[in-house]
């Protein structure tokens, strides 16, 4: 290795830095813990010292860790190396945020009653989540996770939308439906009959777009309002 910069103060001209390459929501976190007194202690208790923070490379804030050791010729010095570790971390905090929203979800489908299933849905790509689903509405052949959310449903219609109302969902239950009818009153509600357990049952698709911390997303869940329907049609 080539010495590129050498100095006296590190700790302080590392602050120095740090002013201006971090993202300033670490750049507290990073001052607090990037002390010579926190990594020695670590080094004594631990054998390393690391952090993870976000800098600016390129222009973009960039996930990187830092870890420490002592040089094992010469335990007076230390070594510190820093890895670009943003695919890794992003990574995790996409799956970290799948299982929370999958809980937060199903959450919701239990309060509210008779929600068979919960989709998230991306309004520029169509690409698809399932977060929660009855073990009804597991059989009825949509993936728990797709790139068109409203192509790959159409192509399971057939299978799972009772025959006299196949011509009315095909038709209704479209992209720019939904969104039209989301855009001029915030919901977009369809009433038809799913064939569950071999028997039309009806139900309704919600639909609305809420803000996220990604962007916007389009949540659509399936209601299962048979029994209140039935008791309806028996009182007339």
């Amino acid at each position: 290795m080539a010495a590129e910069r050498h100095g006296d103060h590190f700790f302080e001209a590392s602050r120095r830095d740090a002013m201006t390459v971090l993202c300033k929501e670490d750049l507290e976190y990073f001052i607090s813990s990037f002390t010579r007194e926190k990594i020695i202690q670590a080094l004594d208790t631990q054998g390393t010292f690391t952090i993870n923070y976000r800098q600016f490379i390129d222009g973009k804030p960039t996930y990187v860790s830092m870890k420490a050791v002592r040089m094992k010729q010469d335990s007076k010095h230390i070594i510190i190396g820093v890895s670009n570790v943003d695919v890794q971390m992003r990574e995790k905090e996409a799956m970290e945020r799948i299982v929370a929203e999958r809980i937060t979800f199903s959450r919701i489908a239990a309060l509210s009653g008779g929600y068979i299933c919960i989709y998230a849905v991306d309004p520029e790509t169509d690409h698809y989540l399932e977060y929660s689903a009855t073990r009804d509405y597991e059989g009825l052949g949509l993936t728990k996770e797709g790139k068109n959310f409203f192509e790959e449903t159409r192509k399971v219609v057939p299978q799972v939308v009772f025959k006299d109302d196949q011509a009315m969902f095909e038709a209704q239950f479209t992209k720019e439906n939904v969104m039209a009818e989301i855009q001029r009153c915030g919901l977009y509600v369809l009433r038809y009959r799913l064939m569950i357990d071999g028997k039309p049952q009806y139900v309704n698709v919600k639909a609305a777009l809420v803000e996220e911390r990604d962007g916007k997303q389009l949540i659509i869940g399936v209601n299962n309002i048979d029994a209140h329907v039935r008791l309806e049609q028996a009182s007339k």
